[in-house]
């Protein structure tokens, strides 16, 4: 397995104001870029989609610890198989810290052409997460 993690971003809302936003998939809906994702079907526990240059993807989310993480899974392992966990710490009033942690087994020969790009994509996500109003 290889394990991809997102920078630790920094948020001034709650840890309880942002678990909340995304403790419900149907909240992210609203969160990605057209432009690279389209097709988006949202309940609470689950979330497809369709990704520019990757196809049909989806998570859901396989247990929650209120105020503090958010782990996922993906839908039906298409493109690929995978674990992630958005965490929360609050570490005060105003400062909460966000990071991604995504576990995934990459094929050899796509491991070189997809990191970079994996690790972009759980900054940019955690970035969102961290600039989300409370």
């Amino acid at each position: 397995m290889d394990k991809f993690e997102s920078k630790i971003t920094r948020s001034s809302a709650s840890a309880e104001a942002l678990y909340s936003r995304m403790q419900s998939l149907e909240n992210l809906a609203g969160l990605v870029g057209r432009e690279e994702v389209s097709e988006v079907e949202a309940t609470a526990d689950q979330c497809t989609f369709r990704v520019k240059g990757a196809g049909r993807m989806g998570l859901r989310i396989v247990d929650r610890e209120p105020f503090k993480t958010l782990k996922f899974t993906d839908v039906d392992g298409k493109p690929l198989s995978y674990t992630a966990w958005i965490q929360f710490k609050e570490v005060g009033p105003g400062d909460t810290r966000i990071r991604i942690t995504l576990h995934t087994e990459i094929p050899f020969v796509m491991r070189a052409m997809l990191k970079g790009k994996i690790r972009k994509g759980l900054d940019q996500a955690a970035e969102a997460i961290a600039s989300m109003p409370a």
